[in-house]
């Protein structure tokens, strides 16, 4: 099972997060995610990852990593790839899933949404 590291290192013009993977991470079931906020992104916090799609990828459910202090802002989080997941037959057998992180802002504090992808295989 393979940890892949997305690295979180800036915000664009528009709001959207700079992520190391260009927002596509792929991964197979069993496998971890591990978001790292980079220091000079931008980003003080993840405030939460989500998937609100007809397929939740993730079990469990992406969280702090490891569980910070309720002073110490989560600047790491992770989640783990489910490993029952149902993949769709040949050619399109892969999971292209959609999901929100929620960041706060270094600069005014006000939270923001990002949807990358992440895309599972057999």
């Amino acid at each position: 099972m393979a940890n892949h590291i997305i690295n979180i290192t800036g915000i664009d013009a528009n709001g959207n997060l700079i992520l190391d993977d260009n927002g596509r991470t792929e991964a197979q079931p069993g496998d971890t995610v591990t978001w790292n906020i980079m220091p000079q992104s931008g980003v003080a916090s993840i405030t939460a990852i989500t998937d609100t799609s007809n397929v939740d990828v993730f079990f469990p459910d992406p969280r702090p990593f490891p569980i910070n202090p309720p002073t110490n802002p989560a600047t790491n989080w992770q989640g783990t790839i489910r490993s029952d997941l149902s993949f769709p037959p040949p050619p399109n057998s892969w999971i292209n899933e959609t999901y929100q992180i929620y960041y706060t802002r270094k600069q005014n504090g006000q939270i923001f949404m990002h949807d990358p992808i992440i895309a599972v295989k057999p």
